[in-house]
């Protein structure tokens, strides 16, 4: 079995350390990425990260949730996730690994294999020719490999074709080579019912479909978030960027604040959710404490185009960090918009991000049960050449169980800045 949770199990893959032991060598040590540069490559599993070409995704093979888990520790820009639906991993090589080598990427992702090919052997060959090119396209690159997911009778496959899945889940784990860069994703355990088992857990894929829902995709997530925090470098999202300053303090719910400004809106006179403002070293942060069954938006009260803007021209991005604090309940979706004057997008054509702990946590695959930090990040598009104002907000809406509005109870930190632009 592959390692899990990201430790280096050096008796997986190619039998590291054995052949040093013999000799009395020291082990080889596990490649670390060289920048974080991201590039993610596969058939629809891959391509699910990504909602349209504006928006990440909650499904897909989890890289969306990895990249939000671990705070933008990997630059995954929209545009380097390159998924066919339907490919098979000798399509994929021959008409998509090329774009992959040629991205400038040292992080690499490939989920390939579930849609079978010719043979099991040609399957293994091109998942294996893969992996190895990507991770030795430089001396610093590594390559996480999925070890795919449940292939059973939920998808409506037959006995022969079940045995020939898992036969190149096992292959794909004997790729696992971290000193050459090659890690392996236990993203088939991370959903399965039992270990090595065929069938999901329930709600972890799609309904009669090999394809994650949100808790599937959460936690290979989390799996591969692991991997990343051990063996890509750290980076700070923020740095070298150029923000929009948030510099006044007004707004309803909001007191004994200094400092940046927010303002939360839309809560109902029977609400009493409230903010505050803290500093923690550098970063400054809105404290949200909610108790309301209304949609609650978090966002600077500073709404002008600032200098270094030109609409129609320049193009923008909004970040933020979330602190989910242990406790928090109730929450459906939170999201996070660009938008100009009266709540519009800034542009037609820009996506969100987004994520559903409440919906998660119903069912027990996002359990806020310890403090969770997720970063959200918009792509970036061009400022409308109507919009007279800018800025980011964050919506935080509320659960509905059996048609009934649930009261989002708990505590969300905002961390600033968050306009950037690009």
């Amino acid at each position: 079995m592959a390692a899990k949770h990201g430790f280096y199990q050096p008796h997986i893959g190619k039998g590291y350390p054995y052949a040093a032991m013999s000799t009395g060598a020291a082990a080889p040590e596990p490649r670390i990425a060289g920048s974080s540069v991201a590039y993610g490559l596969g058939d629809s599993m891959m391509g699910q990260n990504i909602q349209t070409t504006y928006s990440y995704s909650l499904m897909g093979c989890g890289v969306s949730w990895a990249r939000r888990l671990t705070g933008e520790r990997i630059d995954l820009p929209i545009s380097s996730i390159n998924g066919g639906s339907g490919e098979t991993a000798a399509t994929i090589r021959s008409t998509r690994l090329a774009t992959a080598l040629a991205s400038g990427a040292n992080v690499f992702f490939l989920c390939a294999g579930t849609n079978q090919g010719t043979s099991l052997a040609q399957d293994i060959a091109d998942v294996t020719y893969m992996a190895e090119q990507m991770a030795g396209s430089a001396a610093d690159a590594v390559c996480f490999v999925y070890d795919l997911f449940p292939g059973g009778t939920h998808a409506g496959w037959d006995s022969t074709r079940i045995a020939r899945h898992a036969d190149l889940r096992d292959a794909i784990r004997l790729l696992d080579d971290p000193p050459n860069g090659i890690y392996v994703v236990p993203s088939w355990d991370a959903v399965a019912s039992t270990p090595d088992g065929d069938e999901p857990a329930a709600g972890m894929l799609q309904t009669a479909d090999l394809h994650p829902a949100i808790p599937g995709a959460f936690a290979a997530g989390l799996e591969l978030t692991t991997l990343l925090e051990l063996y890509t470098p750290a980076r700070d999202p923020y740095a070298g960027e150029t923000f929009v300053a948030t510099t006044a303090m007004s707004g309803a719910n909001l007191a004994g604040a200094t400092g940046n400004a927010l303002s939360v809106a839309g809560l109902a006179s029977a609400n009493t959710s409230s903010a505050r403002m803290l500093v923690d070293g550098a970063t400054t942060w809105a404290e949200l404490t909610l108790n309301t069954t209304a949609v609650a938006t978090c966002n600077p009260t500073t709404a002008t185009i600032p200098a270094g803007v030109t609409v129609g021209v320049t193009s923008i991005s909004s970040i933020i960090k979330l602190k989910l604090h242990s406790g928090l309940a109730n929450v459906r979706q939170l999201q996070l918009r660009q938008i100009k004057q009266s709540g519009l997008d800034v542009n037609t054509n820009i996506g969100s991000d987004a994520l559903h702990p409440g919906t998660l946590t119903e069912i027990g695959e996002i359990p806020v049960t310890e403090d969770r930090y997720i970063t959200l990040h918009t792509p970036p598009a061009v400022v409308a050449g109507d919009a007279t104002s800018i800025r980011w907000q964050l919506l935080i809406t509320p659960e509905v169980v059996g048609g009934v509005t649930q009261t989002i109870t708990g505590l969300i930190s905002v961390a600033f800045p968050g306009t950037i632009i690009e």
